[in-house]
């Protein structure tokens, strides 16, 4: 007997907004790069982004896209969010009381504490089929030079 189980993304609740972060790094080059998207209630796109961080480690990108994730959440002065990551390491991390002493913990607090600067802020860890935005923007970045770049409106290769 086979059983199947369907993933995909879900609105955020009314009155929120989700931000959908994923980071990714090459095996060959070693190069790394975030992305993430944000929505509001009704899944419609308000801003994006991708990030090439040149070289580095999967953990370092999936807590820097947090951080700039964070960024756009306060540029467009949201409240409300759910933050959704399918990287669980990054969401123990973030959910541990005690940080200081990881070698992203001055990262990592800081996005604590942007966090707790929301009304109402919760982090998820969901799976990959569900954050398939989020994952092909950080997927291309690699493919750029080294830096941010931002979508005001949804980018045709994120679909």
């Amino acid at each position: 007997m086979f059983s199947y189980t369907m993933f995909s993304w879900c609105k955020p609740p009314e009155n929120y907004f989700k931000l959908n972060i994923d980071g990714t790094r090459s095996s060959t080059s070693g190069k790394i790069g975030a992305g993430g998207v944000l929505c509001d209630h009704l899944g419609s796109w308000v801003d994006g982004f991708q990030i090439n961080l040149g070289i580095g480690e999967i953990l370092d990108v999936e807590a820097c896209g947090l951080f700039f994730g964070h960024k756009l959440v306060f540029k467009h002065s949201i409240a409300n969010l759910e933050i959704e990551s399918d990287s669980v390491v990054l969401v123990q991390l973030m959910l541990k009381s005690n940080n200081e002493i990881h070698l992203l913990g001055s990262l990592l607090y800081g996005c604590v504490a942007m966090m707790a600067n929301l009304h109402n802020a919760k982090l998820n860890h969901i799976f990959r089929e569900c954050n398939m935005v989020a994952n092909a923007l950080a997927k291309d970045s690699i493919n750029h030079d080294l830096g941010l770049i931002t979508f005001v409106d949804f980018p045709a290769h994120a679909a």
